[in-house]
């Protein structure tokens, strides 16, 4: 009967391993991956021109002047589009919702995401995938790629202080 007994609490452990390495990361550990993922894991076409720096730092180095704040966040994917299979956002994300500091209507408000791999033992998987949604100069424009972003943040706020290619970081 102890054998017996042992075998089931060990088969159970066993059973129960696997339950707890797919836990789901909690939201404000995605809010944190995303504002501490580095552009090189994102960017692999490689269009910026500093790829070791963090999503936060190049956030807030590119929308300083103009943002009222940037509020960070985690959970399910915002920006995806379900019609588009590499849009679709299956998984857990995390992103920064950024308030303007003269924005052009109550909905003007620009948002990233990074699309992250599906979580194991409660923290956030591989960063794989950026989004971003804002009111570009030409209206509203859906990226793929940080610099395409910063173009549109750049495009529309000429005066903004991020570090351009080839000026000094």
């Amino acid at each position: 009967m102890r054998g017996s007994t042992i075998a089931v609490m060990v088969l159970a452990g066993l059973a129960a391993a696997p339950a707890a390495r797919a836990e789901k990361a909690s939201d404000a550990a995605l809010a944190r991956a995303a504002r501490d993922t580095v552009l090189a894991d994102i960017d692999w076409n490689g269009a910026q021109c500093d790829r070791r720096r963090t999503i936060g730092a190049w956030l807030a180095a590119l929308t300083a002047h103009d943002a009222g704040t940037i509020r960070w966040y985690g959970g399910a994917c915002r920006l995806a589009d379900p019609g588009n299979p590499i849009d679709r956002g299956k998984g857990p994300c995390g992103g920064a919702e950024i308030t303007l500091k003269a924005p052009r209507s109550r909905d003007d408000t620009a948002t990233i995401e990074i699309y992250f791999e599906p979580a194991a033992g409660g923290k956030p998987g591989r960063p794989f995938a950026f989004r971003g949604v804002m009111q570009s100069a030409d209206g509203w424009d859906y990226t793929r790629w940080s610099a395409d972003f910063e173009a549109d943040w750049l495009g529309r706020f000429p005066d903004a202080t991020a570090a351009r290619c080839g000026a000094a970081e």
